[in-house]
């Protein structure tokens, strides 16, 4: 055995319920002994219970962590008198049941080191018993990783199976089903720490890397607790420095923990890649390793960027503007100054019609809508995923990357430096959360809301809290941060026609905001309801059909947005950006609705209600942008299968996005 059978047997007793001579019992003084049923019929009831409850411990390890000892207190209470004949120990006192050990349970395991000259290899052994022959017979079963000195091979064996080497791209698979325990009882966790200083002497730099402060001081004070999940993460580190030496740079430039969360997120390649692409230096490993994560996130952000793909349903109408007349046959004119229009809906089946509708949209192609003039790149602007010496330099953990890479779906790499350089690091990871989903502004704009929201933290860490020997993180506070105040007043600024310069854009702090924000309600309050609604209420009206049921017969309950209130209390309500688009719809260029989900067919935790988004443009027609549920949950693929059927069902244009993608 790999473990001390000896140190077993002391430490446990065992017991076997279905013998023919009654229970057999292995006292953990080493002796033996039976104890028989006195009532016979009682005996059998027991032996067919034991047989099916010993069925299920065999495939149900859950049944046994929860049950396992309470069948087992129910069974010994049976008998009038459990105790060793030799050690006098009782087994109906709960120290003793609790190390009474049943068949077929993995009841301890523990780790072995072996180091020679040649390899280091570090065992994990779990122990079972059966009852054969009228005794006791232990079962053995291990798994271990070894290292070879010579070659810096690394192998793993499983329980069952051949050894198997691995290289630096296996790494984190092997480790994970290495340090898989199988025991509530784990003996020699000293050699797993043992396991790890053996590895130390295979590190070049390892003198140079302060692993005991930054991730093994983690496990201090941590009772009844191996730290496995700590001790995993050094022996990933350690690996991974052995099988590439250059990796130890980033653990001595950024820390190993640093080095760990960057082989978990990218997707490590063989040691050769590496060298034949001459990946030495810290930022050349950082910059090369980040883009297999960012080929991950890009299938993420390629889903949502609606300006680079083709449509899946493409609406078989065109809408077109058509100038509003008087009875005398006279252009009407709006307040603006600008010719009152309405929409005409007409066929495009024609390929002729099709063009003469398009003809001045010169970034139309075949179905295909890329809007470069206005819209932003973001699968251009990561797809390399490579960051400047400056970013690498003020990234403290893989984490702040994770965040970071996140701003180029709003700013580009300069753009990015500049609110590196403006704003603490927390704080940018922090917010980007609060911006991912929003309609993108300006980069000015963007930095005046972000320089809102920083005095927004300042405002509410002033304020008296209950006194806490623990740390605030200042930044917390932003999970309660609302955008209401910003995007009501941009919305109501919007249909006011109000100059955002002369006030709006003066705005430096949170209080003047909410002020400007107070007066500007108090104003739009006593303006007439068709004025600060007839917009609005007149583009959302030409849309009713897609309201209408006569020829839909689905669950889906659509209600069209058609007042700034309604759409700011969607926002609020479901707790998304959607207040956002208010000011698009009040500029006739988005179009939203509620959507409810009635279908009987809705698995349990399913959301009921989402909000959905269009884009219009006189050229494009009507094409869907979004639906999102509470705090901009996705739906389920039902659901997408639903509200794609119901677009093509109301011939509105869709694109194989996030939010529709069948997963």
């Amino acid at each position: 055995m790999i473990l001390n059978r000896n140190q077993v047997l002391e430490d446990f007793s065992f017991v076997e319920n279905n013998t023919k001579n009654g229970t057999a019992y292995l006292c953990s003084c080493g002796h033996k002994f039976d104890i028989e049923s006195k009532d016979i019929e009682l005996k059998k009831e027991l032996a067919e219970a034991n047989k099916a409850v010993g069925d299920i411990m065999k495939n149900d390890s859950e049944f046994m962590d929860e049950f396992g000892d309470l069948y087992k207190n129910v069974n010994m209470s049976m008998e009038e008198k459990i105790e060793c004949p030799s050690c006098k120990k009782s087994f109906l006192k709960e120290e003793n049941r609790q190390k009474l050990i049943t068949k077929d349970v993995y009841f301890v395991s523990g780790f072995k080191l072996e180091d020679d000259d040649k390899n280091i290899t570090i065992y994990y052994s779990k122990i079972k018993f059966d009852y054969v022959k009228d005794d006791f017979e232990f079962i053995e079963e291990y798994k271990y990783i070894k290292f070879n000195k010579k070659t810096k091979s690394t192998f793993f064996k499983n329980y069952t199976g051949e050894e198997q080497e691995f290289d630096l791209d296996e790494i984190v698979k092997f480790i994970n089903l290495f340090l898989e325990t199988d025991s509530k009882v784990v003996y020699n966790a000293f050699d797993l720490h043992n396991f790890i200083g053996a590895l130390t002497s295979q590190i070049v730099d390892s003198k140079s890397i302060d692993i005991t402060n930054d991730m093994l001081s983690l496990i201090r004070n941590r009772h009844n607790d191996l730290g496995l999940d700590v001790i995993k993460k050094v022996i990933i580190v350690f690996l991974g420095m052995i099988k590439y030496s250059n990796l130890s740079t980033i653990a001595m430039t950024k820390g190993p923990m640093f080095l760990y969360d960057m082989m978990i997120q990218c997707k490590l390649p063989k040691p050769q890649v590496l060298i034949e692409n001459k990946v030495t230096s810290p930022m050349k490993i950082f910059n090369f390793l980040a883009q297999n994560y960012v080929s991950e996130l890009t299938k993420d952000i390629s889903l949502e960027d609606k300006e680079t793909k083709e449509f899946s349903y493409k609406s078989k109408q065109m809408t077109e503007f058509e100038l509003v007349k008087d009875s005398d046959g006279n252009v009407v004119i709006n307040k603006d100054g600008t010719a009152a229009t309405t929409v005409k809906v007409t066929s495009a089946e024609e390929e002729k019609t099709l063009n003469i509708n398009i003809k001045n949209n010169k970034n139309y192609k075949a179905g295909k809508v890329k809007d470069t003039g206005s819209g932003f790149g973001i699968i251009d602007a990561i797809a390399d995923g490579t960051v400047s010496k400056f970013i690498f330099n003020n990234i403290k953990k893989f984490s702040d990357y994770q965040y970071i890479i996140k701003y180029f779906k709003i700013v580009n790499k300069q753009e990015l430096i500049v609110l590196m350089q403006k704003y603490d690091l927390d704080f940018l990871a922090s917010v980007i959360d609060l911006l991912y989903f929003r309609d993108k502004t300006d980069f000015k704009e963007l930095q005046r809301i972000l320089d809102l929201i920083i005095d927004y933290t300042n405002v509410q860490n002033s304020l008296p809290t209950v006194f806490s020997t623990v740390e605030k993180n200042k930044y917390e506070c932003l999970k309660n941060f609302e955008f209401i105040p910003y995007d009501d007043s941009l919305m109501m600024m919007t249909v006011l026609k109000f100059d955002k310069k002369r006030h709006f854009e003066k705005i430096k702090t949170w209080k003047e905001l909410n002020e400007y924000h107070d007066n500007l309600v108090k104003y739009f309050k006593t303006v007439k309801d068709e004025e600060k609604n007839g917009d609005i209420e007149s583009f959302v009206s030409q849309f009713a059909y897609l309201e209408d049921r006569t020829n839909y017969d689905g669950p889906l309950q659509i209600i069209l947005l058609s007042t700034p209130a309604m759409i700011i209390q969607e926002g609020i309500q479901l707790r998304h950006s959607g207040a956002a688009y208010a000011k698009n719809v009040a500029s006739r260029t988005y179009l939203m609705g509620q959507v409810w989900d009635d279908d009987t067919n809705k698995s349990a935790g399913e959301l009921q209600r989402y909000t959905i988004g269009f884009k219009y443009d006189k050229h494009k027609g009507l094409v869907f942008d979004q639906v999102k549920g509470f705090g901009n949950k996705l739906g389920s693929n039902r659901f997408k299968q639903l509200v794609m059927d119901w677009l093509q069902l109301k011939d509105v244009s869709f694109q194989p996005i996030k939010d529709l993608k069948i997963d």
